[in-house]
């Protein structure tokens, strides 16, 4: 079965409007992401999407969610700036993987010395595919698991900067800025590809 896991339009709206405009800054807390500029503001959350197959019944992949507005002000007291001054937006990109899962690893319940018990626990991973093996991957996968389309961050372009990227990290927002997150499986194994939104993208 094939998951399509993206932006909805409506985001992708959102993100457009930041074209032409001047990025003011960026911050971030530990969990979510804001994007400044003098008259707008987005917030980058983590959204979970259940992605369940016969074999991963509880299986969920994470995306970027993009709101209009500022974050919560329960979260304002630990946010910390990420980047300044940043000039004027001049593309927008987004980033795509398409993922499967592993195999499931059972663990044993485990005892707790004061009494009770950790139940039995069940562990999978991601498997990424390389856009080149993308449709072989929809043909022999996607009738009996779960392969997800997935729409993993954005990258937006500057006129001071090269790169600034938003990205899952578990229920976690990641920022990159000037380089893409060389440290994330993705990138290192460069099983993503990315498709231009608006703006100067190059395309």
């Amino acid at each position: 079965m094939l998951y399509d896991v993206k932006l909805t339009d409506e985001e992708r709206s959102r993100l457009a409007g930041l074209v032409g405009r001047s990025l003011k800054v960026i911050t971030a807390n530990t969990w979510s992401a804001e994007i400044r500029c003098p008259d707008f503001s987005l917030n980058i959350e983590p959204e979970e999407v259940a992605t369940p197959d016969h074999e991963h019944p509880l299986a969920d992949v994470e995306r970027p969610k993009v709101l209009a507005g500022s974050s919560s002000r329960l979260l304002k007291d630990i946010e910390y700036i990420v980047a300044e001054d940043l000039g004027c937006v001049i593309a927008v990109n987004i980033f795509r993987v398409l993922v499967s899962f592993s195999p499931c690893t059972r663990g044993p319940a485990i005892k707790l010395r004061k009494g009770g018990e950790i139940p039995e626990w069940i562990e999978f991973g991601w498997i990424y595919h390389k856009p080149s093996e993308r449709e072989q991957a929809i043909q022999e996968i996607s009738g009996t698991q779960a392969l997800v389309d997935l729409e993993i961050g954005f990258e937006l372009v500057t006129r001071k900067c090269p790169s600034i990227v938003f990205y899952t990290i578990g229920f976690f927002i990641g920022v990159s800025v000037g380089a893409l997150p060389r440290e994330e499986e993705w990138v290192e194994l460069g099983v993503f590809t990315r498709h231009g939104l608006c703006g100067d993208t190059g395309a």
